[in-house]
């Protein structure tokens, strides 16, 4: 080998070698900064039973009441808002999913409401949160890690406080549905179309952050939607609504059609328009499906059963993880891959 190739490749080294001393005191730093409550949040970080499933509690303020006021237009600009306020300066690469999901509510023999729901798409791993918000409602919520850019080859790792793991502190900003103590529930489901409202002046929201905010702010389904027609929304590559359900048994969907949110009131959702009569969208099979059976039933399942249902309507190739959030309980079952023979239950502290 020639001295100049010698010379070139040790220079590749040392470079290599430089990178990685700095990625690591960069890390060093930060564990270094972090408050208690941070490090007492990733450490409590912590495998379940079924595949893919973790589940956290966050101890440590995620400034919601900081982000509300800025808001975010897309990824680029969350990214932003989690490394000045959250990672210590350190990046966060999001990745935007798809979400052909599906959700319903009914009771059970007790009269306890229940509100279910699968999430379809491709490999997301997920950590079951909670959250106790110095100035807002304590929570319970499915975190996609998919969105943090967690895969298979790149998973966690439970009570380590590994330099990807320090991306978990921004989960709060990463749920798509949950429950907080006031039983109120909401979960995001892609759909047809959707044409939000443009009001000058006001702050954008994701479709992961407007759940967060409602969870965090919202006792009631009423609160909810006035929360929500006070900011814009931009919602990426998918188009999206909502559905929001109360210890009642109230349920509604939350769309946006022709610049204006739209409510209705219905205990099912899948992933077409249910406002627009074009019905824009796909799921019609599983809605039929769960219409019927929710129907036949006279809207009483028990958990089994409901299990069940939510594993019999996954999408083919695309189940991920599934919920049950008791509504009057506060209690919550969830199991992932389509497999309710392996579940994890939480309870909402």
């Amino acid at each position: 080998m020639r001295i100049g190739t010698l010379k070139k490749t040790g220079k590749y080294v040392l470079c290599f070698l430089g990178v990685i001393i700095m990625v690591t005191a960069v890390f060093l730093m930060s564990c270094l900064l972090m408050n208690r409550k941070e490090i007492k949040t990733l450490k409590g970080f912590q495998k379940e039973s079924p595949a893919n499933m973790y589940s956290m509690t966050y101890y440590s303020d995620y400034f919601l009441d900081d982000y509300l006021v800025r808001g975010s237009t897309g990824c680029r600009e969350l990214e932003a808002f989690f490394k000045e306020k959250l990672l210590y300066g350190l990046e966060a690469h999001m990745e935007e999913t798809d979400k052909n999901c599906s959700a319903f509510i009914c009771q059970n023999d007790k009269g306890e409401v229940l509100f279910c729901r699968n999430f379809d798409a491709a490999f997301s791993p997920v950590v079951m949160l909670q959250t106790s918000p110095t100035e807002g409602y304590q929570s319970i919520s499915a975190s996609n890690l998919a969105e943090l850019g967690y895969d298979k080859s790149n998973l966690p790792v439970p009570e380590d406080l590994k330099l990807y793991n320090i991306n978990l502190l921004a989960t709060p900003y990463l749920i798509t549905d949950g429950m907080n103590e006031h039983g109120l529930a909401m979960a995001l489901l892609s759909t047809g179309t959707y044409e939000a409202p443009e009001i000058e002046g006001a702050p954008t929201l994701d479709q992961c952050t407007v759940i967060r905010m409602v969870l965090d702010k919202a006792k009631t389904i009423d609160e909810a939607i006035e929360m929500m027609q006070k900011y814009n929304y931009n919602f990426g590559k998918w188009a999206i609504h909502f559905m929001l359900a109360d210890a009642e048994g109230r349920a509604v969907v939350v769309e946006f059609h022709d610049g204006e949110l739209v409510t209705i009131e219905t205990p099912i959702v899948t992933n077409f328009n249910l406002y627009d009569i074009n019905h824009a969208g796909r799921g019609k099979d599983r809605y039929d499906i769960i219409e019927e059976t929710v129907e036949e039933s006279n809207g009483v399942l028990q958990e089994k059963e409901a299990l069940e249902l939510l594993e019999k309507t996954g999408m083919r190739g695309m189940k991920q993880y599934s919920v049950i959030y008791n509504l009057t309980t506060k209690e919550v079952t969830a199991f992932t891959s389509g497999d309710c023979s392996v579940t994890a239950s939480f309870y909402l502290k």
